[in-house]
């Protein structure tokens, strides 16, 4: 059930209301600055003046103050801009140009019994004032979210450009980190805050860390057949000396893993366990000649 209030009166025969009333109840009115915030709180909407200051009379309070507002349309303007400069341009903002130097609030205040009580009376037009600032904000709040939200999109996308660089995945995980940051700046666009750039660069390494040890995970589970395929390779076949050896086998794990850097102990343990398989390689038989003819082998 919707409970319908009475129009509420003036703002200034509130405020002629109040005085009145507190001479009637020979409560003193004084000009005062309160140094808490109330505790008790009486709405005008919901409690009328008489019985706020009936209650104030009967705490026994040694004084109330009284204090009046007027509504600035130039603040409200000002405020209104600040969160949101289209919002300052819409008609029913603009609407409120009339109110300008009214009353928008009446405020008493007294202290009794150890506790601070206002009493607090604004306008109707001002109860729309605060829905619309309360949707404005709400609208910031969604649009706060929405950019968030397309930030971090923006992040996540930008990382995974840096991760995707061959040079970002073939170098060790020391050197990763320096090498994303130089070569990320080229990747921006015109609109992209130049502070997304940490961000991104951390989560790129992170995620390039985590991709090399999902692809070597799989290459050391079966590293002798990945040495059984690497030794069947020309750059394999093509070198003898130790080094340059070290140096095919880490250039065919990273063709084998998209790209990502093995470390020096892996490149050389692969190098060892080739150099095995080689050797137990089955031999081809030498081509020879039959005795007796002059034939030669077919080449």
């Amino acid at each position: 059930m919707t409970i319908e209030h009475p129009p509420r009166p003036e703002m200034s025969l509130v405020l002629k209301d109040a005085r009145a009333g507190a001479r009637e109840r020979g409560l003193p009115v004084l000009s005062a600055s309160f140094g808490t915030e109330p505790t008790v709180i009486f709405v005008s909407a919901q409690v009328g003046l008489g019985e706020a200051l009936d209650v104030a009379r009967a705490m026994n309070a040694p004084f109330i103050s009284i204090d009046a507002t007027e509504f600035s349309f130039e603040d409200f303007i000002s405020e209104v801009s600040e969160e949101n400069e289209s919002a300052a341009l819409e008609p029913e903002v603009k609407g409120y140009k009339k109110y300008d130097g009214e009353l928008d609030g009446v405020y008493v205040r007294w202290v009794a019994a150890g506790e601070s009580f206002l009493y607090m009376a604004t306008p109707e037009w001002c109860d729309r004032i605060g829905e619309l600032q309360g949707q404005q904000e709400e609208r910031d709040r969604e649009n706060r979210s929405r950019d968030v939200a397309a930030m971090w999109a923006r992040r996540r996308e930008l990382a995974e450009e840096i991760e995707a660089l061959p040079a970002v995945r073939g170098i060790g995980t020391r050197g990763r980190k320096a090498l994303a940051t130089r070569l990320a700046g080229g990747l921006l666009k015109e609109d992209d805050d130049p502070g997304l750039v940490l961000g991104a660069v951390r989560d790129a390494v992170e995620l390039a860390g985590v991709n090399a040890i999902g692809a070597y995970a799989e290459i050391e589970s079966d590293l002798v057949v990945v040495a059984r395929n690497l030794i069947e390779t020309d750059g394999w076949q093509s070198v003898w000396r130790t080094p340059d050896r070290i140096a095919a086998a880490k250039a065919f794990l990273l063709s084998s893993t998209n790209g990502y850097a093995p470390t020096a102990a892996l490149s050389e343990q692969l190098r060892r366990l080739a150099e095995d398989e080689a050797r137990l390689k089955p031999k081809m038989p030498p081509r020879y000649l039959r005795l007796g003819t002059n034939t030669q082998p077919s080449s």
